[in-house]
């Protein structure tokens, strides 16, 4: 059975949480954002910036740490728009809805509608962003998960076969570099590590068939599964790009202090009044890190996809 209480953490009130004996969730309601996932006996997989703790930041956006829901290209002043306002919440049967007032410079409205299973760790999160302005617009839903540093982030390549066309590709930012260390490349897989105090941020961005990424991080895993792309949407470049970033569905960015599991929704144009919408499913594993191919691959088929 799930259940439901209000609680202070991490310095906000009314935060609420939420467990079904094997899981917990912490969300909070005075800012927007999820600030705690865990087993039951496990530590928070999320990570927190100590400093922010009970902060309100009006003015700027902070990074609290957590989840929260951005909205994809990542326009200067709309997409880290001011969010640490309250924000309405509804508590249903198995978890509960976050509203977020409108947004002035986007002039959209967020919402999150959070829910736990009856039993394990599976949490169910079904993102809307909408379009709130007098004219259309074309965005994304952008689903970001900040994970705790010292862990690894593993992604399944794309493989089909698609003869004399290439089959994937791999987006860079500019303040990434081929040749560093926490980025690994194997047959099937793309693996970004987080190092605790690294000196320079990653990131990577692909499209993903299979949607779904595995942090490990001491002996748990947080898996993310989210829509994957449909092989037609492989080469959107005839027409407009699909997906935001050069047809990205999944990005990752890690500096020394945590690493982001980010998911998005296809580039939607919509009418004022008209909602992009997005789906995510979380879950927690008790895993160590596989050592071989094989096993990563184990894993993924029995436990992730």
């Amino acid at each position: 059975m799930v259940q439901k209480e209000l609680i202070t953490f991490y310095g906000f009130e009314n935060c609420v949480r939420i467990c079904n004996g094997d899981a917990e969730l912490i969300v909070a309601t005075e800012v927007p954002y999820i600030l705690s996932y865990r087993r039951e006996g496990g530590e928070n997989l999320m990570h927190l910036d100590p400093s922010l703790a009970g902060v309100r930041s009006p003015e700027k956006w902070v990074n609290y740490g957590g989840a929260r829901l951005w909205t994809s290209p990542e326009v200067k002043g709309r997409a880290d728009e001011p969010d640490s306002f309250p924000v309405d919440y509804e508590l249903t049967e198995g978890g509960v809805i976050l509203t977020q007032k409108t947004m002035s410079a986007a002039c959209t409205k967020k919402t999150v509608e959070i829910e736990m299973a009856e039993s394990g760790t599976k949490v169910y999160l079904n993102y809307r962003i909408e379009n709130r302005n007098l004219f259309e617009i074309t965005i994304s839903a952008w689903a970001l998960a900040v994970l705790r540093s010292g862990g690894v982030n593993c992604v399944k390549q794309i493989d089909v076969d698609t003869g004399l066309l290439p089959n994937r590709s791999l987006i860079l930012w500019p303040y990434t570099r081929l040749n560093d260390p926490r980025l690994t490349f194997t047959d099937h897989f793309i693996k970004i590590r987080s190092v605790k105090g690294a000196p320079s941020p990653l990131k990577v961005g692909m499209p993903l068939f299979d949607g779904a990424a595995a942090y490990f991080t001491d002996g748990e895993v947080f898996v993310k599964r989210f829509p994957g792309l449909a092989e037609e949407e492989l080469y959107p470049f005839e027409d407009t790009p699909a997906y935001p970033d050069c047809s990205c569905n999944f990005e990752c960015y890690t500096n020394g202090e945590m690493l982001e599991s980010e998911s998005l929704s296809p580039l939607m144009p919509i009418k004022t009044g008209e909602v992009v919408e997005h789906e995510e499913e979380w879950e927690i594993f008790v895993a160590n890190e596989p050592t071989t191919e094989e096993e990563l691959s184990a894993f993924f088929d029995a436990n992730v996809l």
